[in-house]
């Protein structure tokens, strides 16, 4: 009964782990077969489903061994191999740890003897965590290990702070990084997503679709293939020293600090692990065809798990609908176990891998800090996340006010877009922010050519500058003979006095330029330069001369008593006549 199952997407499905483990590393999952009234907790630990077990659950204490604090509760499990008689403290909301000993009543139902393996472990991250039904195992004994062994590290995906202790919060999260390793290596090909603690490994009350028993499959098979694996083992050390003291829980034990330094080969950071001694080649041994592996107690090869699943159910009391298992629509097909954990399943070995947890075939590190881009917040190393650093892999820059793609730091412009940089003047200003972009020390608003420091002017507008333009005006007479080369309606000045002749009225007369009545009188000259009629006033008395009723003699009023058209000051009376030399006295009255 076997279908081909890929794994797939575990980088994805490890990102969901992590989050999910913060919350609660038991997480979701089926019902089994006890009461919830009962217990606190809920579940089956299962090599085999352990019936008549010791149940304990510790409060987390990283300076005990194996982080084991006090014990809140003790319970059991009863013949259907269910969880029950834990009652967690009221006053608890903190981690716990679960362990199942095996005493000498336990049965593993799947092969009706005493279990193969006599402890489990596992973790569950708060009080809340225990409100799912949970499965420890081998696989979550192997997570728990790995987990205590590396909690405090900071190498190999882990996120501890390397202060040589343990705290609650490092135990929770190396136990989510602990289960995805102990999945990668030897889970056999498990799904990505399968939660070690709450997959159900056997047929429950939940499992009730042909996907959800499929899985139920898959996360057994491995199971009972590291189960197995544990036994061949005992068996070699047992055959190569007959006084051996190995056991299938000494080497669990061994098996998670071998896995602690990133590869499965009988070393633990290159020392020989004593409790392999007598077991030979630790990675032949693990790294074996599944198919191949006996399920320990019987005589089922692990491949077929499928019909144990099935036959336990008598003695688990579960009556879920098992047909997709025995008819073979929901199987699984192991792959072999890994001797180097690949969570990202990247190609790269987690202990090779610069983001353990995050998939970069590529390793590339543009701070060649050792952390990949892929999972570093900083690719620079300048001191600014990416997410907030507009360049993440330039450690020059930060920011870009202008959004140009040019950074601040180096934009000549930093304020206004100028993605070009173009910067005429080769000053510290760009053009677009540059009032004076050939550095002419004329403003570009002023400036005929902005862009030429040895032009500003075009007088003529033909687009030469003046410097090269032979003939500033356009005018048709070369600057040099042009005594007005800005003026394209003048040209000459015959009489020097600045004014051209096409404007002078008097161009032969440097003292007259301007005849504003039109009277030939220029206006210098003119005593009355807005008067037509008159040009002089020889007696100054503001009159015109022409008008003037007495010209040589001052009188601005005019006064002409007799009206004879002359002036009073001017007309002589009648009688005595001054003959400017003598009075005619016989007209003197």
């Amino acid at each position: 009964m076997h279908s081909t199952r890929r794994s797939a997407g575990r980088s994805a499905a490890l990102s969901l782990m992590l989050s999910a483990a913060l919350a609660a590393c038991g997480g979701g999952g089926g019902g089994g077969s006890s009461s919830r009234s009962s217990s606190d907790l809920s579940g089956s630990p299962v090599k085999g489903p352990m019936a008549n077990a010791v149940v304990q659950i510790f409060r987390v204490d990283g300076s005990a061994a194996q982080a084991k604090g006090e014990v809140l509760s003790t319970g059991s499990t009863n013949a259907q191999a269910a969880i029950t008689g834990i009652n967690i403290p009221a006053s608890h909301s903190g981690a716990l740890i679960v362990e199942i000993t095996a005493d000498d009543d336990t049965v593993d139902l799947a092969s009706n003897a005493a279990p193969a393996i006599t402890v489990f472990r596992t973790l569950l991250s708060n009080r809340d965590a225990a409100d799912a039904p949970i499965y420890p195992s081998p696989l979550t004994t192997l997570a728990y290990d790995l987990a205590v062994a590396k909690a405090d590290s900071s190498t190999g995906g882990f996120s501890g702070n390397n202060d040589g202790s343990i705290s609650e919060a490092e135990l929770i999260a190396a136990f989510t990084i602990a289960s995805a390793k102990v999945s990668s290596s030897l889970g056999f090909g498990l799904a990505a997503g399968t939660n070690l603690n709450t997959t159900p490994p056997l047929v429950t009350s939940a499992t009730t679709t042909t996907a959800s028993l499929a899985e139920v499959a898959a996360y057994r098979q491995a199971i009972e293939a590291v189960s197995a694996i544990l036994v061949n083992m005992q068996d070699a050390a047992q055959s190569s020293n007959a006084s051996t003291t190995a056991t299938t829980d000494s080497l669990l034990t061994a098996l998670a600090s071998d896995l602690s330094d990133g590869e499965v080969d009988g070393l633990a950071n290159g020392d020989p692990i004593a409790e392999f001694a007598d077991v030979g080649d630790v990675a032949s041994q693990v790294n074996v065809d599944p198919s191949s592996l006996t399920i320990p107690g019987t005589d089922t090869l692990v491949s077929d798990v499928e019909s144990i699943l099935v036959s336990e159910q008598a003695a688990t009391g579960v009556d879920t609908n098992s047909d997709a298992l025995a008819n073979g629509s929901a199987s699984a097909d192991p792959s072999p176990a890994q001797t180097t954990p690949d969570i990202d399943e990247d190609g790269i070995a987690d202990n090779d891998d610069n983001c353990p947890n995050t998939a970069n075939a590529n390793q590339a590190d543009f701070d060649n800090d050792g952390q990949g881009n892929a999972c570093d917040n900083d690719d620079d190393n300048d001191g600014v996340n990416d997410n907030e650093d507009a360049f993440p892999r330039n450690p020059d820059e930060t920011v870009d006010s202008d959004d140009d793609g040019v950074g601040d730091n180096g934009d000549n412009c930093p304020n206004t877009a100028n993605a070009d940089q173009l910067n005429s003047d080769d000053d510290s200003l760009g053009n677009a922010c540059d009032n004076d972009d050939d550095g002419d020390g004329v403003d570009d608003v002023n400036d005929a050519f902005p862009l030429d420091p040895g032009e500003d002017t075009d007088t003529d507008g033909n687009g030469v500058g003046n410097n090269a333009d032979p003939d500033d005006d356009g005018d048709g007479v070369n600057d040099g003979q042009d005594a007005f080369p800005f003026d394209p309606s003048e040209s000459a000045d015959s009489d020097s006095d600045g004014i051209g002749d096409n404007s002078d009225a008097f161009p032969n007369d440097p003292s007259e330029t301007l005849d504003s009545d039109n009277d030939g009188v220029g206006d210098n000259s003119d005593a009355f330069p807005n008067d037509p009629n008159e040009s002089s006033d020889a007696d100054s008395d503001g009159v015109g001369d022409n008008a003037d009723n007495c010209p040589n003699n001052a009188n601005a009023d005019q006064a002409d008593d007799d009206n004879d058209g002359i002036g009073d000051v001017c007309d002589s009376p009648d009688g005595a006549v001054w003959d400017n030399f003598n009075w005619d006295e016989a007209n003197w009255q």
